[in-house]
């Protein structure tokens, strides 16, 4: 025989659960979709300072402080001329990438749950430089 209280707890638990289920529901469809939508406040804020550091090294290194787009999962679209980026030579290329990449991925503005990546595209044509995934790295 099943009491009122156990009904009604029940209840809530099956509430919660369901809660559960759509915030993780909530998450994932940021993980796949978030690149796709600009970031709101609340992301611009927490990617100030990271934003900021990554400005100068990118102009350390490429002699262009770039556009920089931050996406909803956290991630960095950065716009800059090709003709900068194919002034570090090819075998550097990688190694370059990695350390300017590196200093937005290890900022503790990130949110590393949501999978985020720099994106390196030409600022005329749009056409994708490079990609660094922040996983792992």
């Amino acid at each position: 025989m099943s009491t009122a209280t156990d009904k009604v707890s029940e209840k809530v638990n099956n509430g919660w659960g369901w809660f559960f289920l759509l915030l993780l529901i909530v998450q994932i469809g940021i993980v796949i979709f978030g690149a796709a939508f600009k970031a709101d406040k609340s992301v611009i804020k927490d990617t100030l300072d990271a934003k900021n550091k990554f400005r100068q090294a990118l102009f350390f290194a490429f002699q262009d402080y770039g556009q920089l787009e931050v996406r909803q999962d956290y991630s960095l679209h950065v716009y800059i001329p090709k003709e900068n980026y194919s002034k570090v030579n090819y075998p550097d290329m990688d190694s370059v990438i990695a350390e300017i990449s590196a200093i937005w991925c290890s900022n503790k503005g990130i949110n590393s749950w949501y999978l985020p990546k720099v994106l390196y595209r030409d600022i005329k044509t749009g056409e994708e430089l490079k990609v660094y995934r922040c996983l792992l790295k």
